[in-house]
């Protein structure tokens, strides 16, 4: 929700809120429909511990030429790169695998971005219990 504000006890949630939601009734995925926009200079926070984690994002810009950028500060791609993905009106969700380095993870967007869904999930073989 829009209304989520991040906190030591949520351990999740958007660094400013309110933040509005939409939902694009033309499409079919139910899934995908909804989304929070997120402004440039806002951040989406989660706290998790550090190590290995599979990551699955689904964003949109907010227009049709547009192309956005979501980072993930306090992680890093597997391979060593930064974990940037980057998403155009129609581009369909992204996959990759994250090292987090930060017990606290920030995802940024460069401009305006539509955030649709996140899922984290720790990868077998995490050095952390």
């Amino acid at each position: 929700s829009g209304e989520s504000a991040y906190s030591s006890e949520s351990k999740f949630g958007f660094e400013k809120v309110p933040v509005p939601c939409n939902e694009k009734k033309w499409m079919k995925d139910l899934v995908e429909r909804d989304s929070c926009r997120m402004e440039k200079g806002n951040a989406f926070i989660f706290d998790v511990p550090p190590g290995k984690y599979a990551v699955d994002l689904s964003a949109g810009s907010i227009g049709a030429e547009i192309q956005v950028q979501l980072s993930f500060e306090g992680a890093t791609k597997a391979d060593g790169s930064a974990a940037v993905f980057e998403f155009g009106n129609k581009t369909p969700p992204q996959s990759a695998e994250i090292i987090v380095a930060s017990p606290t993870v920030r995802l940024v967007a460069d401009k305006f971005a539509d955030l649709r869904w996140m899922t984290l999930v720790e990868s077998s073989g995490n050095p952390n219990p």
